[in-house]
């Protein structure tokens, strides 16, 4: 069979097979670009010198000896994703949550200056009270001196 031929019988089908042919090249031309740059990090080029202030293992053992030493924790536990360090405190049951909360700035001092002024710090303080469990959020901000604590103390 000749392309002539073929082409007299079924016109409309090879037309049809087409501008289906066409649309499915155009959609690929306009979706490939979205998806061909997902091949690098999550976090783009965000994390660029973290290197340099990397939070070595030893200061996370640092913190969770610090907060356990006081014998009013009963479990810590840290993270780290991207640029920003979380810190998890289960107070131990009978202890006031606000003796925690005064504690917790202190144990920033664990981290180096470079490393204060990279990583963003939030931590996480989980008490038993009552029938429930309560929970104050404190956060750091490289840009800031202080902990900022929710209103909830």
């Amino acid at each position: 069979m000749s392309i002539k031929k073929i082409w007299k019988e079924n016109k409309i089908a090879v037309l049809f097979v087409g501008v289906i042919l066409l649309i499915i090249l155009v959609f690929f031309i306009m979706i490939f670009p979205l998806y061909s740059s997902r091949s690098g990090s999550d976090y783009g080029n965000r994390l660029d010198g973290i290197e340099e202030v990397a939070i070595k293992d030893d200061t996370n053992d640092a913190i969770e000896s610090y907060f356990k030493d006081t014998g009013k924790v009963e479990k810590v536990s840290t993270n780290l994703k991207g640029k920003l360090y979380n810190i998890v405190v289960n107070v131990s049951e009978g202890v006031d949550i606000n003796e925690v909360i005064n504690l917790a700035p202190e144990a920033l001092s664990n981290f180096d200056e470079d490393q204060l002024k990279y990583y963003d710090f939030q931590i996480f303080i989980t008490a038993k009270v009552d029938e429930g469990t309560k929970t104050v959020v404190g956060y750091k901000s490289k840009n800031s001196e202080n902990v900022i604590w929710t209103n909830n103390k």
